[in-house]
């Protein structure tokens, strides 16, 4: 049993590490659930949707500092993302954008949705 649990594990590092290759340069969906198939395509596919819309939220507002908080606001509202969408992919797609210098991350802060400050980020 445990033998079947080892090579299901490493068939999904081979699987991840392999897709990390494909994708390179892309946007990227980090499987952390380990999903594969069908579930992983969808997956890949929400996450690249998800990075073109942040973009394309900050291509909108080119001069404004945004925090991740105000881009899924916005996507919300204009219901581009699904009502159950994280925050955190919103903020996995700024983090991608800004790993491939399409967005700089600013020192400007405002408060976020709980009450923290948090920090903003423009267009390149």
């Amino acid at each position: 049993m445990k033998l079947i649990g080892l090579y299901r594990y490493v068939y999904n590092v081979v699987v991840s590490l392999c897709l990390k290759c494909k994708n390179k340069g892309q946007e990227m969906y980090y499987n952390t659930t380990n999903e594969t198939g069908v579930q992983l395509k969808a997956n890949l596919e929400k996450a690249n949707n998800q990075t073109h819309l942040t973009l394309a939220v900050f291509q909108t507002y080119p001069n404004d500092y945004l925090s991740a908080q105000e881009v899924w606001t916005f996507l919300m509202d204009n219901e581009s993302i699904e009502e159950h969408t994280p925050l955190t992919s919103i903020r996995r797609a700024i983090t991608d954008l800004t790993n491939k210098e399409k967005l700089v991350k600013t020192d400007k802060k405002v408060v976020g949705s709980a009450g923290r400050r948090t920090y903003t980020w423009r267009l390149k």
